[in-house]
């Protein structure tokens, strides 16, 4: 019996054997396994012909060529990559109980995210080249730059970038980026940091004929400030669209620019990524840290791999942007790096106090019992000569500026500086009052460190119906 159930068994599978060696499935499979087959065969077929083509026997001849160190490691980081998912693919089919009916389907998708992966791989290695002089690059950019100079547009666009406080500064600026490997510049809100210091450094480099060698980079700390300043310097270039002189790199999205004598704008989490990836970074010639003041996770590690990369990239220049006046840390923490500070506003700025306009305010006065409670509080948890001191310096200081007795009284009535939170009945009066004084309105206020709850103000601006509330991010703005 046993013979006979060997016998039989070969018989099967011998019968299989023939059958796999022919074009038709073996006669014991039904339904669904029969489906299955030809797709096997079918990928066996494919993988044999993909073998014969790609291994040519002993006697065919080899072609050799010769790959830089660069792209020899290119090409490892793309075999890599590669490898990686084919495993996670292999695993998925492993850990998988269920049978796709459509699994030739998915090895097409599978193909075809693979062509994608090595489309844009192969697209990003183009452009993060390490730098070498180009004579020919460096003439072309020059005469490209002078053309656009030339050019009615250019000089229109060049024109209002003139009005720009950041303008009269350009030359200091190129020389202490000559002078110093790294330094801090500081410029009000709407001095024309952002968009034109990048500028200045490419136009010089392409003017000295050293285009080729200038690749930079600026971070910001968002994704639609990367886009929007990207956008807005492209303009400012007479470009009509990104990817030449000018481009952007967020997650999920890029435009490159082109890969000599170019800007790039990109996140704070991206440039880490670079600098992850390419552990010398010598595919840029400038690094621009926007926004330094904005502290996260993602800056400080950021502040640290660029004070390590320092050492490594002799040549490469570094300069750290900010609105702040807390330049000092960055300096001190860069070895007491040179510091910049950019003079001037877009706009004249004038300063306004609470004493100037107490009496003017439509101020809910009946808070006064409410904001005495708090004064109290305060006296009964802090020493009271502390407080006697700081309203008897009021009090003179008024006095001094002319001031009647009535702003004194109102203001230590209403408690400002000694309360739990802020006034928030209080800033809507004062907003409120320069709206209706001003033709124009408000059309932006910045939210400051001691809002805790940038929505406490929307509650209380419920009750006013002649304005519109818009509230963005940490921001909101206010349009009359």
């Amino acid at each position: 019996m046993k013979n006979s159930n060997s016998s039989l068994n070969y018989h099967v599978s011998n019968q299989a054997c023939q059958s796999s060696n022919s074009n038709h499935h073996p006669p014991h499979l039904r339904g669904k396994a029969i489906g299955l087959w030809y797709a096997q065969h079918q990928r066996s077929a494919n993988s044999t012909r993909t073998s014969s083509k790609f291994h040519p026997s002993p006697s065919q001849p080899v072609a050799t060529i010769e790959l830089s160190p660069n792209e020899i490691q290119h090409v490892k980081e793309i075999h890599q990559l590669f490898n990686h998912q084919k495993d996670s693919r292999k695993h998925c089919r492993r850990s998988s109980t269920n049978i796709n009916d459509n699994e030739e389907d998915n090895t097409s998708i599978d193909d075809a995210e693979h062509a994608i992966q090595f489309e844009k791989l192969y697209c990003s290695f183009q452009y993060f080249e390490s730098l070498d002089r180009k004579p020919d690059i460096d003439q072309n950019l020059f005469d490209d730059l002078r053309k656009k100079q030339s050019s009615s547009l250019y000089q229109k666009l060049n024109i209002q970038r003139a009005c720009l406080p950041i303008t009269d500064w350009r030359q200091q600026i190129l020389d202490t980026i000559e002078q110093n490997q790294i330094f801090v510049l500081v410029g009000e809100t709407g001095s024309g940091k952002t968009t034109q210091t990048a500028q200045f450094i490419l136009d010089d480099q392409i003017l000295k004929n050293q285009g080729s060698l200038c690749r930079i980079v600026c971070s910001q700390p968002r994704r639609i400030s990367a886009t929007s300043v990207a956008q807005r310097v492209a303009q400012e270039r007479g470009e009509i669209n990104l990817g030449d002189s000018v481009g952007y790199h967020i997650r999920l999205s890029a435009q490159l620019p082109r890969k000599n004598g170019s800007i790039l704008f990109c996140t704070t989490g991206m440039l880490l990524k670079y600098i992850e990836k390419y552990t010398n970074f010598e595919h840029f010639s400038h690094i621009i840290l926007d926004e330094i003041h904005e502290r996260n996770i993602e800056m400080d590690f950021l502040l640290i791999f660029i004070k390590r990369l320092l050492k490594i990239r002799q040549n490469m220049k570094v300069i750290l942007m900010s609105a702040s006046i807390q330049a000092e840390k960055f300096s001190f923490y860069f070895n007491n790096c040179p510091i910049l500070r950019i003079q001037g506003n877009m706009y004249p700025v004038k300063e306004y106090f609470l004493e100037d306009y107490i009496t003017k305010l439509k101020y809910p006065y009946d808070n006064m019992i409410y904001n005495h409670r708090l004064n109290r509080k305060f006296h009964n948890e802090t020493d009271h000569t502390n407080y006697d001191h700081y309203i008897s310096e009021l009090q003179f200081d008024l006095v001094k500026q002319h001031k009647s007795i009535d702003v004194f009284q109102k203001i230590q009535a209403i408690g400002t500086d000694f309360g739990l939170e802020i006034n928030c009945d209080l800033v809507v009066s004062v907003i409120e009052f320069i709206c209706r004084i001003s033709s124009q309105g408000i059309d932006f206020i910045q939210k400051r460190k001691r809002f805790a709850k940038i929505s406490d103000l929307n509650v209380h601006y419920e009750n006013i119906t002649d304005f519109n509330l818009y509230i963005f991010y940490n921001n909101f703005y206010i349009i009359a």
